[in-house]
């Protein structure tokens, strides 16, 4: 059944059917509002978590040189 027809039957249900509908109908969105919710909550949650994990112990981002280097000696070690 299309939206249309059910907006052109919904005149035509009792007031209790009309009633149980509308019920329905918001259980269903608000389920769904919540889900989204939650969802977002924790994607920020994670995003929290992994910007947690890349900040350096010592407070100070590498630049580039830096960090070229740190890659150097690391290939370095594992394959000396």
């Amino acid at each position: 059944m299309s939206v249309q027809e059910m907006i052109a039957e919904f005149p035509k249900l009792t007031l209790g059917e009309r009633l149980k509908l509308i019920e329905l109908l918001s259980v269903s969105v608000q389920r769904e509002l919540k889900v989204k919710v939650d969802d977002h909550v924790t994607r920020s949650s994670n995003v929290d978590k992994l910007i947690g994990m890349l900040k350096p112990a010592n407070g100070i981002v590498p630049n580039d040189e830096e960090v070229t280097q740190i890659i150097y000696e690391s290939i370095l070690e594992k394959h000396a």
